[in-house]
């Protein structure tokens, strides 16, 4: 642009840079700093920059004719991917889940006392009267309803009524069924990502990111003027002490969301090309703009006030713009759209990958772990009836064979100190069946002997012996 005009007024230049590095703000005593101080003291002759057009600096220095207008915009570290054990359950929200657990808990009942209340509690070819044939349980019907849900075959044990209600159910979880699928599809083949900041008040709501702009710049007076309300005295609320906190640089402002710690704010122009170029750079999209942009400001060039060569610079200006040259350096030099100009930064469609299934491989271990648990329960409950009746037998034989005595007691006694042999060899029947029944065998008679002894009962040693072996006998047979 500087040379265009260089080329078509016939000047010369030679360019120097802000001794501070800034655009210019007012201060405390109501002199500039930055480029608009030094064009405003008439150290230099024009800033040649993108300066935004503001009242207060219009009454320092004069614009130019406005050659831009660019919004500002949020830069923020791009969106990841969203990856979660409970994804299985995003396709519906908590009130569908909810819903579907309240009819769960009210059709159970419900069913329950239709096939009650009415004559038969089957329909053909069961069709008993309420009493004489099997009868199904409310945690029956909640199996059914459950069955149903997950899409499995169920038996109908019920009457007219109940079936009438349960054909209603089955209507219902058709429908949930298939939009349950669709969504869940769509979620697996296009990976959700996190929601980012998409506005200002968006971003001065939230916790997780801190947010950042350049000191001395148009949107330092914007959002630390005394006059600022609403949602820019917000985002200037952390800076109205101090603004040792903003940037001096936009690079450094750059870099801060790059740490993943900050939001900067910046014309949307500047941080189109930041975007663009970390991406070339690093090959990956660490960058992302939030879609809501605000404050529309125009941009000029800035001369001291009463400059006479406003007035020529604003006629090229103009006829620029009218000839469309501005949009054809737009379309030459501005970055073309990218995926990373994009909120999402992975591709429409990825692998999946078995962290993708890995709540439903949770849900079907834990599962499988209530099964073998119920199922040891089950196994130690058998194996404690049984050895409840053996002691039984035992102890009513030997107080029948010795009435009176002890032996029935020493009897009862050893049994119970065969239930841990008796509950090892049921659940570890390898191991169990290297023991030597003639082994157990001799030491029962033995146990049978030192209380026969003990006791000095006038039975002979050869009689206790030939009776332990027959209750041994006859116990394990059972």
């Amino acid at each position: 642009m500087l040379l265009h005009l260089q080329e078509r007024l016939g000047f010369s230049y030679r360019l120097i840079y802000s001794y501070d590095g800034n655009w210019g703000s007012q201060l405390a005593n109501g002199t500039w700093n930055g480029m608009v101080g030094m064009v405003a003291r008439k150290e230099a002759d024009m800033g040649v920059a993108p300066f935004t057009v503001t009242l207060q600096r219009e009454e320092a220095i004069d614009f130019t004719f406005p050659y831009f207008t660019d919004p500002a915009a949020i830069l923020t570290p791009a969106p990841v991917r969203v990856d979660r054990i409970t994804a299985f359950l995003d396709p519906f929200g908590y009130e569908v889940w909810l819903a579907i657990a309240v009819s769960l808990i009210f059709l159970g009942p419900t069913m329950y006392l239709f096939t009650r209340l009415q004559k038969y509690q089957f329909i053909y070819p069961h069709s008993y009267p309420v009493g004489q044939g099997k009868s199904t349980s409310v945690l029956g019907y909640y199996w059914m309803l459950i069955t149903a849900l997950l899409q499995q075959g169920v038996v109908y044990p019920m009457s007219t009524a109940t079936r009438v209600v349960f054909g209603g159910w089955i209507v219902g979880v058709v429908a949930l069924s298939c939009a349950y699928t669709g969504v869940l599809i769509s979620f697996l083949t296009v990976p959700r990502v996190a929601k980012g900041v998409d506005s200002l008040q968006e971003l001065a709501l939230q916790s997780e990111l801190q947010w950042t702009f350049r000191r001395a710049s148009a949107l330092e007076n914007l959002f630390l003027n005394q006059d600022a309300k609403g949602v820019y005295r917000a985002i200037g609320a952390p800076f109205a002490e101090s603004t040792e906190d903003l940037v001096t640089t936009d690079y450094n402002g750059v870099l801060q969301v790059l740490k993943g710690t900050h939001a900067f704010i910046k014309e949307k122009s500047y941080l189109d090309f930041a975007t663009a170029e970390d991406a070339a750079v690093s090959g990956e999209c660490r960058l992302a703009l939030a879609r809501s942009h605000f404050f529309p400001a125009n941009f000029g060039w800035v001369l001291p006030e009463g400059d006479p060569l406003k007035v020529l610079f604003d006629k090229e200006i103009i006829r620029m713009q009218e000839t469309g040259l501005f949009d054809k350096w737009k379309q030459k030099f501005w970055p073309k759209n990218d995926r990373c100009r994009n909120r999402s930064p992975v591709s429409s469609t990825e692998p999946l990958s078995l962290f993708d299934f890995l709540g439903a491989f949770m849900l079907l271990g834990t599962g499988s772990c209530l099964a073998l648990g119920n199922r040891c329960r089950r196994v130690l409950q058998e194996i404690r009836e049984k050895v409840k009746l053996q002691m039984t037998i035992t102890f009513i034989r030997y107080n029948k064979l010795c009435p009176g005595s002890k032996r029935g007691q020493a009897a009862f006694g050893l049994i119970k100190r065969r239930i841990k042999d008796e509950v090892f060899s049921q659940l570890f029947p390898l191991f169990a069946s290297m023991t030597s029944t003639r082994t157990r065998s001799q030491t029962t008679v033995s146990v049978c002997l030192q209380t026969t002894q003990k006791h000095k009962q006038t039975i002979t040693n050869a009689e206790i012996q030939t009776v332990c072996l027959q209750e041994i006998a006859k116990t394990d047979s059972l």
